[in-house]
């Protein structure tokens, strides 16, 4: 009984002294990780997006659709009166700006200080020069009226 008791006893501080110890970590290898490929990322070309407005294919935009728009035949370049004049919009596309403007029901666009029906023709007698928010017209007779945008009501 005596030996019965010994090895119970060296069993359990065997056992309770095994429990709280930590595996020692040099003994264990670490796993081998292969080193990353360097990521290189690839030149980004960069498009320019241009957009060209055929008046003649689509309709104006700044015109509501319940507005009939006065009829011109096809071979007439109408020279509009620069009293008339109505800016509707400016449009900058690096240094160049474009100016869309109407009058009669008829829209033009002013590129260039030169005056372009929707058909890109050019209008003799009118020229201008487009500024921030507005644009200065200068009829043939030297006659000058400035346009500006209108604020939203």
């Amino acid at each position: 009984m005596a030996s019965n008791l010994y090895l119970a006893v060296v069993f359990l501080i065997t056992f309770f002294c095994a429990c709280g110890r930590e595996p020692d970590i040099s003994e264990t290898p670490l796993p081998q990780v292969a080193p990353m490929p360097a990521v290189v990322a690839a030149p980004h070309k960069k498009e320019d997006i241009r957009y060209v407005y055929h008046g003649d294919q689509r309709p104006d935009p700044f015109i509501p659709q319940n507005i009939e728009s006065a009829s011109v035949p096809t071979g007439d370049i109408v020279t509009p009166n620069i009293s008339a004049l109505s800016l509707k919009g400016i449009f900058a596309a690096g240094k160049q700006k474009t100016a869309i403007i109407t009058a009669g029901g008829l829209t033009y666009i002013l590129k260039d200080s030169r005056l372009y029906d929707n058909r890109q023709r050019m209008i003799k007698g009118l020229s201008g020069a487009i500024k921030t928010d507005s644009v200065i017209m200068i009829a043939q007779d030297k006659t000058m009226r400035e346009l500006k945008l209108r604020d939203k009501e």
